[in-house]
């Protein structure tokens, strides 16, 4: 017979009333109750209370102990409240009676569930005194009673409650009852660190919360039961959610101690929870990301193609409520920082900066600067030393959490150090030694010898370099492979590496620790798809040649691959302004590497790097329209589609709309359209135009030669690189090309280019003269007389400049020789046009000149010139009766995409505007606006402008910006936007002298000569003290055609002819 067999007879042998019966009555309780645990049957539960509340007196103690552990059984399994109260009720009185241990542990359990779902502080409270009572008697109730701490610190805020849950949970891990109660103890020892390393930066935000090294070394813990393989399902999948947040969160100040694969692994192990609470599923997909977001941010490599979609997905199918969609929206802005360091996408940088400065986080907004004031920094804003010294101040003085300042602090140093480093003060290098792994103090290290070395370079200290190079290499050792911070040491220990060749050229051992560190550089790099590509590339270039028996030849290939990295980043961007500001260094790169071929003789790589480095904004805009067509044939149609239907900007990744040509919005998150079409069909650069395309090109064109002009620089003399029509290029050396501060030519062009409005007084040093006679002297005399250039036939030469660096400011057709009065100028003996590069010219060449079919003029728009309104109604009349006249931005836009029927002319007779620091702002004033270089690219990235001819009649439509190499300008611009034929101006030009020109050079093209000789001859006219009106000129136009004034050079030297 069973034991409930037994107490059921018994009961029926026993009256009721008697305390035998009541006995009876608990004892087939607690039977049954046993039968319910042994068998797990519910209804064995139901029968345990029915039997203890059949007990005569209900309020006996024995009684009373069977129906609390009876309810409590019940209440775990069914959750009725009304069963967690009852057994409470019965604990309580049990208890007034008899210590026992396991009650005081049990109703203690059962007060903390009620005190959490009620919040009811009297609760926990309670069931603190009952726990503590059982572990004094011995039992080991730490997990509970830990529990009951933590729920008071939840309710009450009392620090220290956390602090003894914090000891409590720690004793119940030390002597766990089962592997599988570890599990789920684990889950609230991490969940008690992690609220105390919030409480503790709350407290003091601007202290290292020691909780921070204690979470990371539980995670550890943790970590190794939860590979014992111990634990339920549940446990385990909730242990390692929380493991994987915990991880994040305690190396939020350093990331890189983060096993960003294993938190992956973890959120996926999370996601088996059977009954997770609302929002767990969303809560693991924002930790993948964040553990996505760490691996790559301190990667030295670029990010997975997939990255972005892995981390947006949710936003993008909205699978992400508020909560989630905010905390992904900030990994996002974290993702577009990390994504600008790793491939210098430009777009991206601003669309952090937008969303840190609009975020309602005074923290963020302060990062947001200080990302802001770094670039700027980095990019020569001369204002950017000011808005630091303030971000100092301020960063000291605010009150910033831990991890703000830990984040904050270390970048805004780094600035700190590299500028004040400027004044050259010595800073002592700490030579502390770096334990082998220890990443976090190699990086506070790395920081630290940055103004050192700043400092050693300014003052050139030979000594104080060597042991920055030292510190550098015991750096370098302790990052590990691949590691964004390694790839910063390496680049600062190349920039040291180059400035102890610079101050000791020869240095062998400093050479071969270039060559070291540039090897590593390039092969993390991986390409010139990387931002850091051309400056290792560089750099090695030139430590070969410092090397005893360096390979030149490999010198000369590494300077070139530099050049591809740079044209890389100039194409990646998205945005003009962009492009413009990252083909800064280009030019003088180009000239550094062209003077190495130069000195090797090496032709076809001189005229290689001249061409690579040149022009790449323009290219950009250009190859733009032919990515879709290259693509298809790539056989990659789908990215063809996406190119055409975003015109090459690419697209929101999270809404998939079109992005904004005019710049970041704040709130998009870009895709990776740009650089994914630029890995497929490797647009590293531009191609280099070929001595033989050249030779080509002139052909086509009927000119003699192409003419590179080369300023001086401190390794090599300028010169002229030659590459005629027939025979070897040739270098003619021309030491008086010199562009440097206080130089002939900075002096000069300055004052013609600042000359002020072109129609007031005459200044006699406000004019071209000074240029134009040292022009002669320096590169025209020695090029027309010395280079044996000449025509079979006597005529005068015609030649095609491409200018270089600062010389492309320079009118070389109007050098002259003086004799006494008598002057005798370059346009004499020659015919000269101009190009952007010797790649621009030969594409040019390829275009076969076209009928114009329609004509376009733009006359006075502002009201303000009145001979450029005659101008326009007499060429009009005289030579275009047909055309349409047109005043406004939109007008002149549309009529070139949508009205023009065939190859088409423009004339435009207005105001021009040029700002030499933002060239793309530069503009034509029309009628209601201005049209922008940016504006006419921007118009033409998926499609070129049908544009024979455009004649910019403006001041300055041919002025470079500082960034003489770009040559990018109103007239430039309208050549890459499509026009064959482009005249345009390098400084401010009279408005009744350019009227008169612009006449002629329509007349001498209606006789049908080519562009380039109809200026010349227009320009010979104005020279020709006998000239003749041709009839058709206004007599307004005419009467200013008299005398000696239409022979100053400002008049008419200005107009340059580009192109076909």
């Amino acid at each position: 017979m069973s034991t409930i067999e037994e107490l059921t007879a018994e009961l029926d042998r026993r009256g009721a009333g008697t305390p035998e019966f009541d006995e009876a009555c608990a004892d087939l309780c607690l039977a049954y109750l046993q039968r319910a645990v042994d068998h797990d049957n519910p209804a064995d539960l139901d029968l345990a209370v029915r039997a203890g509340e059949g007990a005569s007196d209900r309020g006996d103690p024995w009684v009373r102990h069977a129906l609390a552990w009876a309810y409590g059984c019940r209440w775990d399994l069914a959750a009725d409240t009304a069963d967690r109260d009852r057994a409470i009720e019965h604990w309580l009185a049990v208890l007034e009676v008899v210590e026992d241990p396991a009650g005081l542990t049990e109703c203690g359990r059962l007060l903390g569930e009620r005190g959490d779902s009620g919040k009811d502080i009297g609760d926990a409270s309670a069931s603190i005194d009952l726990l503590e009572r059982a572990v004094a008697a011995g039992e080991g109730s730490w997990w509970y009673l830990g529990n009951a701490y933590l729920l008071r610190w939840r309710l009450a805020h009392d620090l220290d409650d956390l602090r003894r849950a914090t000891r409590n949970l720690d004793r119940g891990l030390a002597d766990p009852p089962s592997p599988e109660w570890l599990i789920s103890s684990w889950v609230d020892r991490l969940t008690v660190a992690r609220e105390m390393l919030e409480a503790e930066t709350a407290d003091d935000p601007a202290r290292t919360p020691p909780s921070a090294t204690e979470l990371l070394q539980l995670v550890a813990e943790a970590r190794r039961a939860w590979q014992s393989g111990a634990g339920e399902p549940g446990d385990r999948a909730r242990l390692a959610g929380i493991m994987g947040a915990s991880s994040l969160i305690a190396a939020q100040a350093h990331p890189e101690t983060i096993d960003a694969a294993w938190v992956r692994e973890m959120a996926e192990a999370a996601r088996d929870l059977r009954d997770a609470p609302p929002g767990w599923d969303q809560q693991m997909t924002t930790m993948q990301a964040l553990a996505m977001y760490t691996q790559q941010a301190r990667s030295a490599g670029r990010l997975p193609e997939d990255a972005l979609d892995t981390l947006v997905g949710p936003l993008r199918d909205g699978t992400a409520d508020d909560g989630l969609g905010t905390e992904l929206q900030g990994v996002a802005t974290l993702f577009m920082a990390a994504r600008a360091v790793q491939s210098g996408d430009r777009r991206s940088l601003r669309t952090a900066v937008d969303r840190l400065l609009a975020s309602a986080d005074p923290e963020d907004r302060l990062l947001g600067t200080v990302v802001d004031v770094a670039d700027r920094a980095q990019h020569g804003d001369a204002l950017a030393r000011d808005d630091l010294a303030g971000l100092v101040v301020r960063v000291r003085a605010e009150p910033l959490s831990y991890v703000a300042r830990q984040v904050i602090t270390p970048l805004l140093t780094m600035i700190e150090s590299a500028v004040t480093g400027n004044d050259g003060t010595y800073r002592p290098v700490d030579r502390t030694p770096i334990p082998t792994g220890d990443v976090p103090a190699a990086d506070r290290a790395l920081q630290a010898l940055i103004g050192p070395a700043q400092a050693a370079r300014t003052r050139h200290d030979i000594a104080a370099l060597r042991e920055c190079a030292d510190r550098l290499d015991e750096l370098i050792a302790v990052f590990p492979p691949g590691h964004l911070l390694r790839l910063v040491a390496l680049g600062l220990a190349v920039l040291i590496g180059d400035s102890l060749l610079h101050d000791e050229p020869g240095d062998q051992d400093a050479a071969r620790r270039v060559l070291r560190w540039t090897e590593e550089g390039l092969r993390v790099a991986a390409g010139p798809h990387h931002p850091r590509w051309s400056s290792f590339a560089l750099s090695r270039g030139a430590a070969l040649r410092h090397l005893d028996g360096g390979d030149r030849a490999e010198s000369r290939r590494c300077g070139l691959a530099a050049l591809r990295g740079l044209a890389w980043q100039v194409l990646l961007q998205s945005g003009t302004d962009d492009a413009v500001l990252m083909a800064g260094q280009a030019g003088a790169v180009a000239r550094r590497v062209a003077g190495w071929c130069q000195a090797d003789g090496a032709i076809d790589d001189l005229i290689a790097a001249l061409d690579t480095g040149r022009g790449l904004v323009l290219h950009a805009a250009t190859a733009s329209r032919t990515v879709a067509e290259r693509l298809i044939e790539a056989g990659h149609p789908d990215l063809a589609e996406q190119w055409r239907e975003s015109a090459g900007y690419g697209r929101d990744a999270v809404t998939g709309d079109p992005l904004n040509p005019d710049g970041a919005t704040g709130r998009e998150v870009p895709d990776e359209l740009r650089a994914r079409v630029m890995r497929v069909l490797d647009l590293s650069s531009p191609t280099p135009a070929s001595i033989a395309e050249i030779r080509a090109g002139l052909a086509a064109t009927g000119s003699d030669a192409l003419v590179y002009l080369m300023p001086s620089s401190v390794e090599q003399p300028g010169a002229a690189i030659v590459v005629p029509r027939a025979g070897e290029p040739s270098t003619l050396l021309l030491p008086g090309l010199i562009t440097g501060p206080g130089s002939r030519l900075v002096e000069t062009a300055a004052r013609v280019r600042d000359a002020g409005p072109a129609d007031g007084d005459e200044r006699p040093e406000a004019g071209p003269d000074d240029l134009c006679r040292w022009a002669w002297r320096s590169a025209m005399d020695p090029l027309l007389h010395r280079s044996g250039l000449r025509r079979d036939d006597g005529g005068p030469l015609r030649l095609v400049l491409v200018p270089t660096g600062a010389l492309s400011s320079v009118p070389w057709h109007a050098a002259f020789r003086a004799d006494g009065e008598q002057r005798r100028y370059a346009i004499e003996e020659a015919v000269f046009s101009y190009a952007v590069s010797g790649r621009a010219f030969v594409e040019s060449s390829r275009e076969p000149a076209r009928t114009v079919k329609s004509v376009l003029i733009v006359g006075d728009p502002t009201g303000d010139l009145p001979f450029a309104g005659e101008e326009a109604q007499a060429i009009g009349a005289a030579f275009y009766p047909d055309a349409v006249f047109a005043g406004s931005p939109r007008e002149v836009l549309g009529w070139i995409g949508a009205s023009a029927t065939g190859p088409s002319l423009l004339h435009l007779a207005c105001h021009g505007r040029t700002d030499p620091a933002r060239p793309a702002d530069a503009s034509l004033r029309l009628a209601g606006g201005d049209l922008t270089a940016r504006r006419l690219l921007d118009a033409s990235r998926t499609a070129e402008l049908e544009i024979e001819q455009v004649f910019l009649a403006a001041c300055t439509t041919g002025l470079t910006g500082v960034d003489h190499d770009e040559a990018f300008s109103l007239a430039t611009a309208f050549l890459a936007a499509g026009a064959r034929t482009a005249f345009g101006s390098l400084w401010p030009v009279p408005d009744a002298e350019t009227s008169a020109l612009m006449f002629m050079v329509h007349h001498h093209l209606a006789a049908g000569h080519a562009p380039a000789d109809a200026l010349h001859r227009a320009q010979l006219w104005m020279l020709d003290s006998q000239r003749v009106t041709p009839a058709g000129m206004p007599p307004a136009l005419a009467r200013h055609c008299t005398g000696s004034a239409p022979a100053a050079p400002r008049c008419w030297a200005a107009f340059t002819h580009q192109g076909r």
